[in-house]
């Protein structure tokens, strides 16, 4: 009998053992992958990889009344995601960009892309030396070729990129499209006007 409870007591302290083991081992892996992922945003948040060298990095850019503006909300932003593009927030995408339109309430931005409407990509701010503005904002592309940004203060340059741990590409400057002509506003009117149709 002696031997017998030697032997579940030393059974027990196995099983403990390496319950305590993998539990040990699963923070570790835990705790490592944290780091990697802070390490990501670190790297690609708030980055002056775009900053022009004889640029004095620590030098605040003048905000214009036109550029002290902040918005939440974008044309189609209630429009939900279609289906096949739902799960892809962690593949990666690096569109081009090819325009950016600055509107009363919006930037919509024109990207190089061929079948890839409802997908989802963040919008990524930069200042007026290309440093980024930490305030990302995710959205679509729809229609086809089209990403709608909020506004954010003192913004002069902007990239799109798949999430938000991807670097993104060199930025390219904002067109203020609400102090040019009149074919911008039509633009600004007709999606407008498609977006209110889509809703109803």
């Amino acid at each position: 009998m002696h031997i017998v409870r030697e032997s579940k007591r030393s059974r027990k302290g196995r099983v403990i053992c390496i319950l305590f083991t993998v539990l040990f081992i699963a923070i570790l892996l835990c705790f490592s992958f944290t780091l990697q992922i802070s390490d990501e945003l670190t790297e690609n948040s708030g980055s002056d990889d775009f900053l022009d060298p004889d640029a004095d990095k620590f030098l605040e850019c003048p905000i214009d009344s036109w550029n002290a503006v902040e918005t939440e909300k974008v044309p189609f932003g209630s429009f939900d995601v279609i289906q096949k593009w739902k799960k892809q927030r962690v593949n990666k995408f690096r569109p081009t960009v090819l325009n950016a339109l600055l509107f009363d309430k919006y930037l919509m931005v024109l990207i190089d892309t061929k079948q890839m409407s409802g997908r989802h990509v963040v919008c990524r701010y930069f200042d007026c030396l290309r440093r980024e503005i930490p305030s990302q904002f995710e959205s679509k592309i729809y229609p086809e070729s089209v990403v709608y940004c909020p506004r954010r203060i003192g913004v002069h340059y902007i990239s799109i990129t798949g999430n938000i741990l991807e670097k993104p590409t060199k930025p390219i400057a904002i067109e203020n499209a609400s102090l040019t002509t009149d074919n911008y506003t039509n633009i600004n009117k007709s999606g407008e006007q498609l977006e209110t149709q889509i809703n109803k």
